[in-house]
């Protein structure tokens, strides 16, 4: 079965989540329902019946769910369970919807971009400028090690706080002493959503972070304050507030890419019109990320962000 349906949602504002499923061995898809579940395990939705009538399996069925302004109050990332009839069975399917603090750009920005090529929104749909923008929006985090929107994330650190020698035969042991400050993945970390620890194959035990003392988040990525030493789960807001002015320019720059490729071959790497030759700027995944220079510029000068 394939199935689509990955999206982002701006914080704050009511937004439509779907799914598409195609499966030319099934004969027909059924009513589906929902449930709507946040990153931390809480039900945000309930199982509630989706909009969407069905189809047949070859030409595939199309389910959507409006998510209210309560659901999307925060930065996070919604798992959606779309439990679907297939031919008179149920299947469960999971799409997410991220709920992030603004776009990179909007569609109408998109629409009027250069000389307007996107404009006719019957060939260029809105959801297929919205699945782009979702695919250049991670990539330029991927590239720069930077989110240039507010964003959610988790991640696993070892923070050990030191060793000592211990009386064991050369054995360890954990020294009660706390390390400073801890280097996060990626800089610009705007709030601690949650703290939890593990000693090698235990439980996570979430933190009271309101007793762990005052915490100083900083630009460059590092939070400062005494941390449990351990295996650390941490939850967190990161990114920019708002996206710059050459980031915004060289993300519409690759949508026009991406949505009107050209029809020379992949590999040529020059071509020939009217007796002249032109060499094509190549990428090279260092400094030449997608072979438009004005684009990679940016995005190299971007990618020094962070001190990690």
């Amino acid at each position: 079965m394939d199935i689509t349906g990955n999206c982002h949602v701006l914080r704050g504002v009511a937004g439509t989540a779907s799914v598409t499923v195609v499966d030319s061995s099934v004969t027909t898809f059924g009513a589906a329902t929902v449930v709507v579940t946040a990153h931390d395990g809480t039900t945000v939705e309930a199982s509630t019946a989706a909009t969407g009538a069905g189809g047949s399996g070859a030409t595939g069925a199309t389910y959507t769910f409006r998510l209210s302004a309560t659901d999307t109050a925060k930065l996070d990332i919604l798992s959606l369970a779309w439990t679907i009839q297939v031919d008179g069975v149920p299947e469960t399917v999971t799409t997410y919807a991220e709920v992030i603090g603004s776009y990179i750009f909007s569609i109408a920005e998109a629409r009027a971009f250069d000389r307007g090529q996107l404009a006719n929104a019957a060939t260029y749909p809105d959801s297929d400028i919205a699945a782009a923008r979702l695919l250049i929006t991670d990539a330029f985090q991927d590239i720069c090690t930077t989110a240039f929107v507010p964003r959610y994330g988790e991640s696993f650190i070892r923070h050990d706080g030191g060793f000592s020698a211990g009386d064991y035969g050369g054995w360890y042991q954990w020294s009660p002493v706390d390390r400073p400050e801890i280097l996060m993945p990626y800089p610009f970390i705007r709030a601690l959503r949650e703290v939890a620890v593990s000693y090698w194959a235990q439980d996570w035990v979430v933190q009271d972070l309101t007793a762990m003392g005052p915490v100083e988040l900083t630009d460059e990525g590092l939070i400062r304050g005494i941390f449990p030493h351990g295996f650390l789960r941490i939850r967190y807001e990161h990114g920019m507030d708002k996206v710059p002015a050459a980031i915004h320019k060289a993300a519409l720059q690759v949508l026009l890419l991406e949505m009107i490729p050209d029809n020379l071959p992949e590999r040529a790497s020059s071509y020939e019109l009217n007796g002249n030759v032109y060499r094509i700027s190549m990428p090279d995944g260092v400094r030449k990320w997608y072979g438009i220079p004005t684009v990679d510029s940016v995005l190299s000068r971007y990618a020094f962000v962070n001190i990690g």
